[in-house]
């Protein structure tokens, strides 16, 4: 297939001889043949060049938009993890009334409820058990209750002063 730019046709051909043998065009025409081949070839590479670099423009605008993506989507997590003073309220507030509902089976905690309760729609189950835990942990350190994992659960640890100069 023949390119229409690339395609020259010359008035002068060349010189044939008696013979028959044909030589080769003047060098003005092959001069002028190169410069042409050399151009249709440079607009080729160009074009060529002009459409890879719109395909890496799509694709880095592509990339853009994921990666606002993902940092939209981290933010709203830590938006979802940090707690306002209304939610802090709320959560204990809900606690105290109506306590935490187990699920059935003891697969844990079940906060359908609860979250419509407190309006807390926006946390996740994960986000309410960590505070939860949180939540309790404060309470039996204020109460000088053990943890969770330590021995004479629920009972009170008395902490008390030793007085120089024996017992009273």
């Amino acid at each position: 297939m023949m390119d229409e730019e690339i395609c020259v046709v010359d008035g002068e051909e060349g010189q044939v001889t008696q013979t028959g043998a044909s030589y080769w065009p003047t060098g003005s025409s092959l001069t002028a043949r190169l410069r042409r081949l050399i151009t249709a070839y440079q607009r080729s590479y160009r074009r060529e060049q002009l459409k890879m670099e719109a395909a890496e423009k799509g694709d880095r605008r592509r990339r853009r938009c994921e990666a606002a993506y993902k940092l939209k989507e981290i933010a709203r997590r830590e938006r979802q993890q940090r707690w306002t003073r209304r939610e802090e309220c709320d959560f204990y507030r809900v606690v105290s009334t109506f306590g935490v509902e187990v699920a059935p089976g003891g697969g844990g905690l079940d906060w359908r409820r609860f979250r419509s309760f407190a309006r807390l729609d926006k946390k996740t189950d994960e986000s309410l058990t960590r505070y939860f835990s949180n939540f309790t942990a404060m309470c039996r350190r204020v109460c000088h209750l053990p943890g969770e994992g330590e021995k004479g659960r629920g009972e009170a640890r008395v902490r008390g002063r030793r007085r120089r100069g024996g017992v009273r």
